[in-house]
């Protein structure tokens, strides 16, 4: 696949840059994804291993309230991506393992919601929970 835009998450960073995209009424959103050699990462610390990080999908203005989203961590001793649905309905998170993927491999990911947001914005890669990315993430993805 070709044509793949890089995000890339600094050292010490959680956001891929500062982006805002608003929609107009979405229940759902598609893309091209690869994860590239640098999102190995390792760490001591037991809530690094543990943290979701979120890859793609999008939301109400307030996202923490209402969002949808794929959400990513890397199995070191699996050597895979683990991926998430992840979610915030009514202010409450959830999430659940529902695939993995290689690293370098590429593959289109879809995020859908039950019912529409009329008004939203996109949301972007970002590392973390609480911890800030270990090294320089690099992530492939192109919406669809």
């Amino acid at each position: 696949m070709f044509g793949l835009k890089k995000y890339l998450i600094r050292t010490n960073s959680h956001y891929s840059g500062f982006r805002f995209r608003p929609f107009f009424k979405r229940n759902y959103i598609s893309a091209y994804v690869c994860f590239t050699d640098s999102c190995r990462y390792y760490g001591d610390d037991l809530q690094l291993k543990e943290q979701i990080n979120k890859l793609f999908g999008f939301g109400a203005i307030r996202h923490h309230k209402r969002s949808y989203r794929i959400g990513w961590r890397y199995n070191a001793n699996k050597d895979i991506i683990e991926l998430f649905e992840y979610k915030y309905e009514y202010g409450i998170r959830f999430y659940e393992l529902v695939d993995t993927m290689k690293i370098g491999q590429t593959k289109k990911l879809t995020v859908f919601s039950p019912r529409y947001i009329y008004f939203g914005k996109l949301l972007f890669p970002y590392f973390g929970g609480k911890y800030p990315a270990p090294k320089n993430i690099l992530i492939k993805l192109q919406f669809c």
